[in-house]
């Protein structure tokens, strides 16, 4: 049983490098993606951060934010930025991005998110 267990953890990724670099890449100069989904959760909503591989793709890592942001008329709205994580040169891109369930694109996405904050 101790066996299996060990080979099962030696099977597991660890992802926390790939977090890590997501969380310190640059979302827009002088403000990083860790701190943009903070703001966006707000002093009452939460951040949890997570990974997978990509299927098909060795060296890419999926790493996502997921957004729990509390509204005024006690609602919360979920948002989740997907991003990946190419290790072997170390880029991080926004592959997609949720909210509410719905997928955005770049322009609707955002008005969508700065709607969020007056909300």
């Amino acid at each position: 049983m101790a066996l299996a267990a060990g080979l099962l953890a030696a099977a597991c990724d660890n992802y926390d490098a790939d977090i890590e670099a997501v969380q310190a890449a640059e979302f827009a100069p002088g403000s990083t993606n860790a701190e943009f989904a903070n703001e966006l959760a707000g002093s009452d909503g939460s951040v949890e951060w997570s990974a997978e591989k990509v299927d098909g793709r060795e060296g890419t890592v999926r790493v996502i934010a997921d957004i729990e942001r509390p509204s005024s008329s006690g609602r919360a709205h979920e948002i989740r930025f997907e991003y990946l994580h190419e290790r072997g040169t170390a880029r991080v891109r926004l592959d997609r991005a949720l909210v509410d369930g719905r997928e955005q694109n770049l322009l609707s996405g955002m008005l969508n998110l700065l709607l969020l904050q007056l909300d």
